[in-house]
């Protein structure tokens, strides 16, 4: 036995027959898992009393304290997070780091069931299908006419757009983590809802957005983690603090599909100066900001779409307790049926109506929305086979445009897609105004 060996093992004996809890201290995030789903704990050890624990590897235990999966790879020595790739079935667990006999540290590991007991009934929402790359044959022949040759495109996700919940804080004494999780995604089902806002961080439970992060992966649903700026945060120190806080959660966030960018609540909006706003559009990417409403009439909660087009909206609400409004029911429907894309007004519809119109995957999507306070008739000409995606049912002509008398109510809002290459005055007539409103 080496001296060296012997002043590592004399020096974790020592530290833990004198203070055993305190030997290796253990910070992880991505300590929530699901059932059956591979996850990855990113986790660092350091050791209070100054021993060596380059020799020690990690290990995750049972309630028994037996070890049920462990990975033998030395301690790094450049102090780098460990990126521990875990599948366990439903239980309590611990993160532990040991030499094999003795074991040093204790981080809580919790692996939630897959399955939602409160899962029931789904609003429908026939979201824009994902575009499909061109064929080889339909290539071969638009670049022979062209005289050029072109690489396959690439498989694209349709960019979705998104109806929030914006929970600004957890309930106090909440007993059950889990429960909470699987009725707020249920409840946000049945409203039609595919985003949630929440805290970020909170004091009563470790790394619990991880817990959000991993059942809204299996959930098919989206997190934006929150983050709160005080009147306090303008000196130099506070806002390096801040972009430490934004890059931790960016880091941990995009190991998970259900991360959907950061919602930062701010008490000023010179708060966030010019460059820290593109500081945090490139640290997020394709992820976004978003709005917030009270949860209130259909009007307000559709304010933001009256000066301009939004692809993301939030509304208050809380965890595990679902509005269901009709209206707002039906204008989800037709909002998350559009893509992600921007659209612009479409000429020729004044006073509270708004047409806007995009082009995207060889299709044409266009809306009409009531911004006003009250009801507005109008006549709009469709192009042949166009559809009203909320009902998936044909308004245009099988041929040719058709015309179609609608009864806005306030803040009422239709969804429509047509054949693509149609210009805007084609889409719809420039001579469609309102005809009468009451």
């Amino acid at each position: 036995m080496s001296i060296l060996y012997k002043c590592f093992t004399v020096c974790l004996l020592t530290c833990a027959a004198s203070a055993a809890p305190e030997v290796v201290d253990i910070q992880a995030t991505g300590t929530w898992a699901v059932d059956g789903v591979t996850s990855i704990i990113e986790a660092k050890a350091s050791s209070p009393a100054g021993c060596d624990i380059s020799g020690l590897h990690w290990c995750v235990c049972d309630a028994s304290g037996a070890v049920v999966q462990d990975w033998k790879r030395p301690f790094s020595r450049n102090k780098r997070a460990a990126q521990l790739k875990m599948s366990l079935r439903t239980g309590e667990y611990s993160l532990r780091a040991t030499d094999g006999t003795w074991f040093y540290g204790n981080v809580p590991v919790r692996v939630l069931p897959r399955e939602n007991k409160y899962a029931g009934q789904v609003l429908e929402v026939r979201e824009p299908p994902d575009p499909s790359p061109e064929s080889g044959a339909k290539r071969f022949w638009r670049d022979m006419w062209r005289g050029e040759f072109s690489h396959a495109e690439p498989h694209l996700k349709t960019p979705r757009r998104i109806v929030a919940r914006f929970c600004a804080a957890y309930p106090e004494g909440v007993g059950d983590i889990a429960e909470l999780i699987d009725r707020t995604a249920a409840d946000m089902k049945r409203a039609g809802e595919n985003a949630l806002v929440c805290p970020a961080e909170w004091k009563g439970l470790p790394d619990v957005i991880s817990a959000w992060y991993a059942k809204f992966d299996v959930e098919g649903l989206i997190v934006f983690p929150m983050l709160e700026i005080g009147a306090d945060a303008a000196d130099r120190s506070a806002r390096r603090e801040l972009q430490r806080r934004i890059d931790n959660i960016v880091g941990v966030g995009m190991r998970h599909d259900s991360f959907g960018g950061i919602c930062i609540r701010v008490a000023r909006q010179d708060m966030l100066d010019a460059n820290e706003r593109q500081r945090l559009g490139h640290v997020l990417s394709e992820r976004r900001a978003l709005w917030v409403v009270d949860d209130a009439d259909l009007a307000d909660f559709t304010n933001p779409l009256r000066s301009g087009d939004a692809v993301a909206l939030a509304v208050r609400g809380e965890f595990g307790n679902a509005v269901h409004k009709g209206a707002r029911a039906s204008f989800v429907q037709a909002f998350r049926a559009l893509p992600a894309v921007a659209f612009t007004d479409v000429a020729g519809f004044d006073g509270s109506v708004r047409v806007r119109r995009a082009e995207y995957n060889e299709t044409s999507w266009f809306y009409v929305f009531n911004r006003g306070t009250g009801t507005v008739c109008l006549k709009v000409e469709m192009p042949a086979r166009t559809r009203d995606l909320a009902k998936d049912e044909r308004v245009g002509g099988v041929f040719g445009s058709s015309v179609c008398e609608l009864a806005l109510q306030p803040g009422e809002f239709r969804a429509y897609s047509a054949p693509e290459g149609e210009a805007p005055r084609n889409l719809l007539s420039s001579a469609a105004k309102p005809l009468t409103a009451k």
